[in-house]
């Protein structure tokens, strides 16, 4: 079970990839260069399993390994994960980390790197999807 500790484990991980070329579907082997390309999921695997944590792979999975929180609680938890869709009706799209400061931390396919940015900032539809991993 996971806890605060690691989850600025995971944060810290996750920075390790700032700058990184966004890619969509790419994946990679644990242990590769975390300047190449990545996408959302993949981003968000990598820094778990790097902390020892079991997470797998793709948004929509992610989602149910997850547990529901409010926005507020997840944007204040480090390592908590957040997820968007495009509308009410669309299915989850994307996926990012909270660094516990109320900024996520994401591979971002507009920004075409992974970024970290407040949450607020963010156009798409996330009320309802924030979830925490901690139990």
């Amino acid at each position: 079970m996971a806890d605060y500790t690691d989850g600025m484990a995971v944060v810290k991980q996750a920075k390790r990839r700032l700058g990184a070329p966004y890619r969509y579907g790419a994946e990679r082997a644990k242990g590769d260069n975390p300047k190449l390309p990545i996408d959302c999921s993949e981003l968000v695997e990598m820094a778990f399993k790097e902390t020892g944590l079991p997470m797998v792979d793709g948004a929509r999975n992610q989602i149910n390994a997850c547990r529901s929180c409010s926005l507020t609680l997840a944007s204040n938890v480090p390592g908590a994960l957040v997820f968007w869709r495009k509308n009410a009706l669309s299915p989850i799209s994307h996926v990012g980390i909270s660094t516990g400061q109320g900024n996520v931390i994401h591979a971002s396919g507009g920004a075409g790197k992974v970024i970290v940015e407040k949450m607020s900032a963010f156009k798409w539809t996330h009320a309802g999807l924030p979830t925490i991993i901690y139990g």
